[in-house]
């Protein structure tokens, strides 16, 4: 016959072992984050994940605190209007570029490729890229990004059309090598401008060349010097950077306002918004309006802060996507 407890001392029983749990749990810890130890049900600073529901158009309680670019999105939609697929992808882009930190330069995916086909001509260990150069001003350690994805991508491209049009063991092509190496030494610092090629060589080399000399010294900061050279190449009529060398001239301006001395900003951005209208004004320069619109916009903005105020007002009650 088994021995019966009884309810008084059952209950005695589970309240030692209450206490003996209590007295000898394990300390309280946390994983890795997040560290709150209380429910989030709503976000204040933006909408709850994910945000592709958010930029299509499910916007919920749009609460006032959110930031700026997710009220613009809710105002939109409220307003009757949407974004198309493209649009809402690079709004979701941003907003994870914001709120992971993940920046936006990404300049190691750029200087790779370059390197990779470089290494076609010259296999060995190639030089080191920084594309940011610091501002020389004295006591002034900011640092801006000098040079770009595109001048990259057009590098490898030139690379690519001069390789097939010379073959990869001609000694022209390693002098273009040579010299976009010097080019693009100076996204970081110093002074290395390719020399010139006597007049008696090859024109089409001739003419990389005086585009290499006039992009080492944009990047160098001679910023006078670049603007008349890019001046010079867009009336060679047989030059393959006729086309492009308009543009450079605006943003050769355009980094002197931002760069050079601050009594020569305004008329530098002035001088620069005449030729962007000029480069939208001529159909020739069409493989350039893209970029050229996107100047313009930059520079209206800041000749012209008010008027672009009222023109982005205008866009935002727009039922339109997101070009400005």
């Amino acid at each position: 016959m088994r021995p019966t407890i009884s309810s008084n001392r059952r209950r005695a029983i589970f309240a030692v072992a209450l206490l003996v749990t209590l007295l000898f749990q394990a300390p309280l810890s946390f994983a890795c984050g997040p560290f709150s130890i209380e429910a989030v049900f709503t976000f204040t600073k933006h909408p709850e994940y994910p945000l592709q529901k958010f930029a299509a158009g499910e916007i919920g309680i749009a609460r006032p605190s959110y930031a700026r670019s997710y009220l613009y999105v809710a105002y939109r939609y409220f307003n009757g209007g949407n974004f198309n697929p493209a649009d809402q992808q690079a709004l979701v882009d941003l907003w994870k570029d914001r709120l992971e930190n993940r920046g936006t330069s990404g300049e190691e995916n750029w200087i790779q490729p370059w390197l990779t086909a470089r290494k076609q001509i010259f296999p060995g260990t190639p030089p080191t890229i920084d594309v940011y150069r610091r501002r020389e001003k004295p006591n002034d350690y900011d640092s801006y990004l000098n040079c770009h994805q595109g001048a990259f991508e057009n590098a490898i491209a030139t690379l690519g059309n001069r390789a097939q049009a010379f073959g990869l063991d001609n000694p022209a092509l390693k002098q273009w090598v040579e010299a976009q190496d010097q080019v693009f030494a100076n996204c970081s610092d110093g002074q290395r401008i390719p020399d010139a090629l006597p007049a008696d060589a090859d024109g089409g080399l001739r003419s990389d060349r005086d585009y290499q000399i006039a992009s080492a010294n944009f990047y160098a900061g001679n910023f006078d010097l670049a603007k008349s050279q890019f001046e010079g190449i867009a009336v060679q009529a047989k030059s393959p950077w006729r086309t492009t060398a308009p543009y450079l001239v605006a943003r050769t301006l355009i980094r002197k306002a931002s760069l050079g001395p601050a009594e020569t900003k305004e008329a530098s951005l002035r001088q620069a918004e005449d030729r962007l209208n000029k480069i939208l004004q001529t159909p020739e320069l069409s493989s350039t309006h893209d970029a050229a619109r996107r100047l313009l916009n930059i520079t209206r903005i800041r000749l012209h802060p008010e008027d672009k105020l009222r023109e982005l007002g205008l866009l935002l009650a727009s039922k339109s996507g997101l070009t400005i």
